[in-house]
């Protein structure tokens, strides 16, 4: 993170300088989501290298068992929905526990080996319907998966309306991506902007995106049953990040302490910042990671959220359109008002 900062004011030095810019030229800072919040960052720790910034989606709040990521999207997508998801992640756990053939079958249906760690692949395939409701596609998501028969679909029929729906999102090559096979990350040739976002979670920030335990309880009630498979737990994702990087810290709870210091750094959930403006929006799962309660920290940094279905993952950056939801449309306009003012 810090390293990400000098360079933001590295390159405006360096840019004032190159192109001979008038002395007091004013700089304004735009990020979404880990940029984000590193330009609500960058306000704090370079405050007279720019006037204000936008932190859209900004992940500000850096969370080592980020388990409010699969809540987030479980609340998200209602409970018809994710009745459905939890459907599709139980006949992918029925085959590929299993083993054999059916277990080669079952991984297969996403262009991944039978010998891709079963973490890897569930983590993959939580990621794949997950970010569709992130980026702003849960109708879609929801209307192709409760439109099935649950009372006598076979589970085979599941995983394929399930892959031909991921494939059809993300790609043929989605399930085979360096980002979520350990083998493969661990390799230093391999995928070098996979591993740069997974060096930065492990070393610093985690965001390690946990299911939920069984009774777990968050405020004294108990949080809905996960949706992404018991498999994606935290000794999986903390043993990934050592898989992948070797021992890179002497002490593995040393993660956790990294995303503390980072929270003590730069104030978390309400950051320190001057002249900041926080967007955020309903279907999106890393608003649980972005600016908490109270929303508005003062009126130097205030928080605007679209609360409208299919609004998510830093959707005012956008190209804004004329169907775009009302509500997207008032984020937009309170910014430009703060950005004029």
């Amino acid at each position: 993170v810090d390293q990400d900062l000098a360079d933001y004011a590295a390159f405006i030095d360096w840019y004032s300088a190159e192109e001979r810019l008038p002395k007091g030229t004013k700089w304004f800072i735009f990020g979404g989501s880990y940029p984000g919040a590193l330009a609500s960052w960058f306000r704090i720790a370079y405050p007279d290298k720019s006037v204000g910034s936008l932190s859209s989606s900004g992940v500000v709040n850096a969370i080592f068992d980020f388990v409010m990521f699969d809540v987030s999207i479980t609340r998200a997508i209602g409970p018809r929905c994710a009745e459905a998801h939890r459907a599709i992640t139980t006949a992918f756990e029925s085959f590929v526990l299993a083993r054999g053939a059916d277990e080669a079958f079952a991984k297969a249906l996403l262009g991944c080996r039978p010998g891709m760690l079963d973490g890897d692949f569930f983590y993959m395939l939580a990621d794949a319907l997950a970010m569709m409701v992130q980026y702003s596609s849960k109708s879609i998501l929801c209307s192709n998966i409760t439109g099935l028969d649950y009372e006598s679909v076979t589970a085979k029929a599941i995983m394929e309306n399930a892959a031909a729906l991921i494939k059809d999102s993300w790609g043929a090559h989605f399930g085979t991506s360096c980002f979520y096979d350990t083998a493969c990350i661990s390799d230093p040739t391999n995928g070098p902007n996979d591993r740069a976002w997974r060096w930065q979670k492990c070393y610093e920030l985690a965001y390690l995106q946990s299911a939920p335990l069984p009774n777990q309880l968050e405020d004294g009630q108990p949080l809905p049953k996960p949706l992404r498979s018991s498999l994606v737990n935290m000794s999986y994702m903390v043993g990934q990040c050592y898989a992948m990087f070797g021992e890179f810290n002497a002490i593995r709870g040393a993660i956790e302490e990294s995303a503390a210091k980072i929270n003590a750094q730069f104030g978390g959930p309400q950051p320190k910042a001057r002249k900041v403006f926080y967007s955020n929006f309903a279907d999106d799962p890393w608003m649980e990671a972005s600016v908490m309660p109270p929303r508005d920290v003062d009126d130097e940094q205030p928080y605007e959220a679209a609360l409208c279905d299919d609004c998510g993952h830093c959707m005012d950056l956008h190209t804004p359109r004329s169907s775009d939801p009302v509500e997207l449309q008032q984020v937009r306009a309170r910014f430009t008002k703060y950005l004029d003012s």
